[in-house]
């Protein structure tokens, strides 16, 4: 891992995988409260270095230190969750795999989390080195080329992670747009980091925001024609273009385009298919809508989706059993109705709504 000043939580990192791991490597990048003593009283391998302004260079720092068959990364603010060891210890004992995602539950202040799926475990090799200046990643050729005839495995390795506190993300927004911009200035037209930047604007309630997110939109309709996205960060400007919608855009053709890709490049993606729903739904295309809620309720059932780290609970819990009943119900349904209203009651037993439309659909 790379760390700076987080002596707070770099105890709880360690720990967390000090029993699975054969060796633990920090790379600090200037501490000032003692992070660098903590984390070599805890056994780990400890490097200084100033900080380059680009996390890919110095996570690769700390990729060229490791000298074991397997790298697992972390950061200082996330920490392996104890049911998660004996799946690590059975993935890294596989030959047909050269490298795994694993999921983070990123928390947040109402005690539940969104999901965020990435690549954090790989068999070591030279050629395993990331690129951008933030929101850093491996280059698919390079991916291809190290597999060599292996699989990239979805595994259901958990990450706990608290980093999203509200106080602290308007700085790390900041920080991540002056990167983002820059990273754009030296590959100019890379989708992925266009995407990043239009969700930070949001983020930042910059009043750029939508007239950026309009362009790029535009953009992604000239790869239309494709089977998959150009990047997958494209769930971030489809998931927004659609909660943003105003009434006098939704019978617009621009809507109309943004809904087949939202369904195409992103049916696997429950913040999309949850904002392409409620979208039908306004638009009164209850059998549109009834589909997607339906993809949802798959996806809920199966736990078989995309984790984009847009994903909140709700929309695979109450907010879609509550959708799915109300559309299935209008469109004669009843047995979906009745399955969510059903949900909804063992829920919440006083749930007036589920409990009057329930006794309406078994008097009908």
């Amino acid at each position: 891992m790379i760390v700076r000043n987080d002596a707070a939580r770099i105890e709880r990192c360690l720990r967390s995988v000090k029993a699975v791991v054969e060796e633990m490597i920090l790379v600090d990048t200037g501490s000032t409260d003692g992070t660098q003593d903590l984390a070599r009283g805890l056994g780990a391998r400890v490097v200084e270095k100033d900080w380059p302004d680009d996390f890919a260079e110095a996570l690769n720092w700390a990729y060229d230190l490791v000298t074991h068959e397997w790298t697992l990364r972390l950061d200082s603010d996330e920490w392996l969750l104890p049911d998660s060891i004996p799946i690590l210890r059975s993935l890294t004992a596989r030959d047909d795999i050269f490298a795994a995602t694993i999921i983070r539950e990123d928390y947040v202040s109402d005690g539940r989390f969104t999901e965020t799926q990435a690549l954090r475990l790989w068999r070591t090799d030279p050629e395993m080195r990331m690129i951008g200046l933030v929101h850093e990643q491996f280059p698919n050729q390079v991916l291809d080329r190290v597999s060599r005839g292996r699989m990239l495995a979805d595994s259901q390795i958990r990450l706990g992670h608290d980093g999203y506190t509200e106080e602290a993300m308007p700085a790390k927004h900041r920080r991540n747009l002056a990167l983002v911009e820059k990273e754009l200035s030296i590959r100019p037209g890379n989708i992925y980091y266009e995407s990043e930047r239009v969700r930070i604007l949001y983020l930042l309630n910059d009043p750029r925001a939508d007239a950026e997110n309009n362009r790029l939109l535009e953009k992604l309709l000239e790869f239309r024609h494709l089977d998959q996205p150009p990047s997958a960060m494209v769930t971030g400007p489809l998931t927004l273009a659609l909660d943003r919608l105003p009434e006098s855009r939704l019978g617009d053709q621009l809507t109309t385009d943004i809904l087949r890709l939202a369904r195409g490049w992103c049916h696997r993606d429950p913040a999309v298919t949850y904002a392409a729903a409620k979208t039908f739904i306004r638009r009164k295309d209850l059998r549109s809508a009834l589909d997607a809620l339906l993809d949802l309720e798959h996806m809920s059932q199966t736990g078989d989706y995309q984790r984009s780290g847009f994903n909140h609970p709700s929309m695979l819990e109450e907010a879609l059993w509550h959708n799915l009943a109300l559309v299935a119900h209008q469109l004669g349904r009843k047995e979906v109705a009745a399955r969510n209203y059903e949900r909804l009651l063992r829920q919440n037993p006083n749930n007036a709504v589920a409990r009057q439309n329930m006794a309406l659909l078994l008097k009908g």
